[in-house]
């Protein structure tokens, strides 16, 4: 199979293919010419969808064979709830075979209703993520309890981590009735990384 042939800023999401394993996303993302995936490595709601790479020692090394063979690199791993009883020290294993198939980012959501305890939570994933040579986003969504762009610099600049960024998803941005000009407000180090997505409002 030859390597990628797109921009290395152009990648796939998992959400939309949480029905294949990550080698496949990772041949389907080649040969649709996508140069990244992000990978679903751990359910984003109770009884959700996971690969979870880090336990499946034949599915990691398989997932490194595909990136091997096609070139199509490993943007980030996938979906953190940050609630005030997450075990941040657990994910450990997960952000490491994260690290082992090349992810450079790890994707969260602050869940608890206190912007104080998902700073703090997000500020220890940091921690945890930069021993792995990774940062952290943090994503936006109305049925989040951060649930506003706003809401998300706050936390990450409360965490006072060097690692932590925002993920911009453009659906999420406008159901949660932002716009261009939040963005535009934005620092430029605060944006880890934008999602496009073109369904409904």
């Amino acid at each position: 199979m030859s390597p990628a042939r797109t921009s290395p800023s152009i990648g796939l999401c998992p959400l939309g293919f949480l029905d294949l394993s990550p080698p496949r996303l990772v041949e389907l993302a080649a040969e649709a010419g996508f140069a990244s995936v992000g990978l679903r490595t751990r359910a984003a709601t109770s009884g959700g969808v996971e690969y979870a790479i880090h336990t499946d020692t034949a599915l990691l090394r398989d997932t490194r064979r595909a990136v091997a063979a096609t070139g199509v690199r490993v943007s980030c791993v996938e979906q953190i709830g940050l609630f005030r009883d997450t075990d941040v020290a657990a994910l450990r294993p997960m952000l490491e075979a994260g690290a082992e198939v090349g992810a450079r980012r790890v994707v969260c959501s602050g869940d608890d209703a206190d912007p104080a305890v998902v700073a703090e939570r997000f500020a220890q994933l940091c921690a945890l993520a930069a021993d792995c040579g990774m940062a952290v986003d943090l994503e936006f969504m109305m049925f989040r309890a951060v649930r506003t762009v706003q809401a998300a610099r706050e936390v990450v600049l409360r965490s006072g981590a060097a690692n932590g960024a925002i993920v911009v998803d453009v659906l999420h941005l406008v159901r949660s009735g932002g716009s261009a000009d939040d963005l535009a407000r934005l620092e430029p180090r605060l944006i880890g990384a934008v999602q496009l997505c073109d369904a409904p409002l």
